[in-house]
């Protein structure tokens, strides 16, 4: 009798950071027979940072550290066998404990408060009930959201919950209510539905790449997407808030007064990026106003005037 191969159980793990997974190793034989030998074989894994660690005294027992991937590999009598496993951050929350003992009155709850006169009114009570289940799905809906995702949930910097099905960040410095930097892949996805902007983008990018934004521009898309739902007409402010979504660029709108608005952009722009913004999926344009767009070193080549956006000869830049 002999071994013919070694499997690992489960295969292509996904667990939320901060979780454990035991891994069972299995020797199959000749004879068809399966052994487990978890704690005989050697587990290692791939890929640097080093994102899970194995247990010292259980083996095939694996805590995750980081955010990402990697593969785990299992050998035993000169035989190996891989599995992937992907860490994600626990932005879902699966329980309702952000709306402990929260009040949540029914649409009998407000039909009781119709005066007498129009209690005997069948017509008029359904009338109104038809409404206020309409309201009551659309409170729910709302109110729901928090259970999916933490947009309205404050949690400490170190915070951990006892209730085992609430899902949080945990040890995590840079948590503020809802963080982009910690989602990746399908989490960006789910948020793309909520505001309204799919991965896929209209047009095909200058560089030849895919039309299907990456991780990395489409994070940047849907942040600016965020405070473009947030902005309040402002030239000042929106620039204020490409601060924030382009820390190595800087995007200058000027308002021409003349149904044009010319956008200057400088700094170190992608080329994907460059695109976005020129296809408007970045700066607002008001309807009916053309949008000229300027790309170069500030400040360009300009008369009567000298400052940090235009300026004359042997300071002047052209665009």
């Amino acid at each position: 009798m002999s071994i013919t191969s070694i499997e690992i159980k489960p295969d292509e793990t996904t667990i939320y950071l901060g979780d454990t997974v035991s891994f069972t190793a299995l020797a199959v034989y000749d004879t068809e027979e399966v052994v487990d030998v978890t704690e005989e074989a050697l587990w290692e894994l791939s890929g640097s940072p080093v994102i899970a660690e194995f247990s010292e005294t259980e083996n095939g027992l694996l805590t995750s550290l980081a955010v990402g991937s990697t593969t785990v590999s299992a050998t035993y009598a000169g035989l190996n066998d891989t599995t992937t496993l992907t860490i994600h951050n626990p932005m879902v929350i699966n329980s309702d404990y952000a709306r402990e003992n929260a009040y949540e009155p029914t649409p009998d709850d407000y039909l009781k408060l119709i005066t007498s006169q129009y209690q005997n009114s069948d017509n008029y009570l359904s009338w109104i009930n038809v409404f206020l289940e309409i309201i009551q799905d659309i409170q729910e809906l709302g109110a729901n959201l928090v259970n999916y995702f933490s947009f309205n949930t404050i949690v400490e910097n170190t915070a951990s919950f006892d209730n085992d099905d609430y899902l949080t960040i945990k040890n995590e410095s840079d948590f503020e209510y809802f963080n982009f930097d910690a989602c990746f892949g399908d989490q960006l996805d789910v948020l793309g539905q909520l505001l309204g902007q799919s991965r896929k983008i209209d047009f095909n990018p200058t560089d030849g790449s895919s039309p299907v934004l990456d991780d990395d521009n489409y994070r940047i898309l849907l942040k600016n997407k965020v405070l473009w739902n947030r902005w309040d007409g402002k030239a000042a402010t929106m620039q204020d808030y490409w601060q924030q979504v382009f820390p190595g660029g800087k995007v200058i709108v000027q308002d021409n007064q003349n149904m044009t608005i010319d956008v200057f952009l400088y700094g170190a722009f992608t080329s994907i990026i460059v695109d976005l913004i020129t296809n408007d999926y970045i700066v607002p344009r008001p309807q009916g106003v053309l949008m000229n767009y300027h790309y170069g070193t500030m400040p360009y080549f300009g008369f009567d005037r000298d400052d940090e956006y235009v300026s004359g000869f042997d300071v002047g830049n052209f665009a």
